[in-house]
């Protein structure tokens, strides 16, 4: 009875040691397994900080590029004519430029680019009378503008030309006659401004267009 006691009490100690063992197994595996972090202190991916980088610094790139210059007196930034604007200034176009500028803007519409305008409907201004002869009965037609029917080089027109007199300067009217008169193989002396100013002294009462007729009459008897 005695030895069967020695037994149990022999099975306790080896199951007691057992369990302090796997205790002790459980607690060295506890320690060897790192820490979860907490949530939001995670490390991101070395590809996420380097496409924020980039960001940052092709922002400052363009906006230090494209955003001007950066000054605690801004106003003061246009207060002193830039260099170029000032060269710019300083170029003054020929009469043949200023006349091709305004030609472009004004008269290419109807009259085309080439000149030859639109048989039947806007008159040609290649090789006319109209064009190459009086000066003051041209600047007439574009200064209080034309109408009625009329012949150019065997082709009949009967249209309205508007009066661009209070449009443009008499430096610009005679720069653009300077130039029809000297383009689309018209070869014709250059109108001087004062050709001009004397037909505005002369006719700067008169407010209604021409009529074919009364043009012809007024500057070829």
């Amino acid at each position: 009875m005695a030895k069967k006691g020695r037994e149990n009490t022999e099975e306790f100690d080896d199951s007691r040691q057992n369990e302090q063992d796997d205790i002790y197994d459980i607690h060295q595996a506890a320690l060897r397994e790192r820490p979860l972090p907490e949530e939001g202190t995670e490390i991101g991916p070395w590809w996420l900080y380097a496409i924020i980088l980039t960001t940052f610094a092709f922002g400052f790139f363009y906006a230090g590029f494209y955003f001007g210059e950066f000054n605690y007196q801004p106003h003061q930034l246009y207060l002193t004519q830039t260099e170029s604007e000032a060269e710019i200034e300083q170029v003054e176009l020929t009469q043949m430029e200023l006349g091709e500028n305004i030609y472009g803007r004004v008269c290419s519409t109807c009259h085309q680019a080439n000149g030859e305008g639109v048989e039947g409907a806007f008159p040609t201004l290649v090789d006319t009378d109209y064009v190459n002869g009086n000066v003051s009965r041209f600047a007439g037609i574009i200064i209080h503008g034309l109408y009625g029917e009329l012949e150019i080089n065997g082709v009949s027109y009967n249209g309205n030309m508007p009066a661009w007199g209070e449009q443009i300067s008499d430096k610009e009217v005679a720069a653009v006659m300077t130039y029809v008169r000297n383009s689309f193989g018209n070869n014709s002396s250059d109108v001087p401004i004062d050709s001009v100013k004397s037909y505005r002294e002369t006719f700067g009462d008169r407010t209604a267009q021409w009529e074919v007729g009364e043009l012809n009459d007024t500057f070829l008897n």
